[in-house]
């Protein structure tokens, strides 16, 4: 059926390293703690992100980027938008992006523990045309939330990134009835409560959320 096969190219795209990053020291990149709302009739995204640092940044501006398709709603600290291009340059990002992007900056990162922002947008690009399974081996796509699933990764820019750094994360997903959402490290893909909860375990280089209408099954 269509809405298996499209979910099957979803999970199938998954980031293979689901793993924490192989020798990687104590994390000394940020801590994501990630609460999303998964709409998939609306191909929306809603999501606050807390974000905290193992030692407080250094003094003075903090810039980060984020797909250009969400827009923040919430920033405490307040952040200002900068010109994209000298934000990925000054982020070692040049060249990495897949989709469009906004930059921000914290004027001053003078007493600041922590970054929480709010932000929503639409996330739907749809996967690449059948025929490059044949000459790439599966089918692509930057980002999609849908009827028939969700994949976010980094190629969505889907959180805010400071760089190349390795991140740790919890992430906490509210989908729709009978959808279970996947990430990596320690957790559940749908609780009693509907909502799946996931603990990275480790530094990763990057965070994805797969999933949809799956059923699932238990020895």
């Amino acid at each position: 059926r269509v809405a298996a096969s499209c979910l099957a190219a979803l999970l199938a795209a998954a980031p293979a390293g689901a793993q924490p990053a192989a020798a990687a020291s104590p994390a000394s990149g940020p801590h994501h703690r990630l609460d999303l709302r998964l709409d998939p009739a609306a191909h929306r995204l809603a999501a606050t992100d807390e974000v905290t640092w193992p030692q407080a940044p250094s003094p003075g501006p903090l810039t980060f980027v984020l797909n250009a398709a969400l827009t923040i709603t919430h920033a405490e600290p307040p952040v200002t938008e900068v010109p994209a291009a000298a934000a990925l340059r000054e982020l070692g990002l040049e060249g990495a992006a897949r989709v469009p992007l906004k930059a921000y900056r914290v004027a001053s990162t003078a007493g600041v523990k922590s970054l929480t922002l709010a932000y929503e947008g639409v996330i739907n690009v749809p996967l690449s045309d059948p025929k490059e399974e044949y000459t790439r081996g599966f089918r692509d796509t930057t980002g999609l939330i849908g009827p028939d699933g969700v994949y976010l990764a980094g190629s969505t820019v889907w959180h805010p990134r400071f760089g190349p750094e390795l991140v740790t994360f919890d992430v906490t997903a509210a989908a729709p009835s009978a959808w279970h959402v996947i990430s990596q490290g320690n957790g559940t893909s749908r609780g009693a409560d509907g909502k799946a909860r996931w603990a990275s375990g480790g530094p990763m280089d990057e965070i994805y959320v797969v999933g949809g209408p799956l059923h699932q099954f238990k020895d």
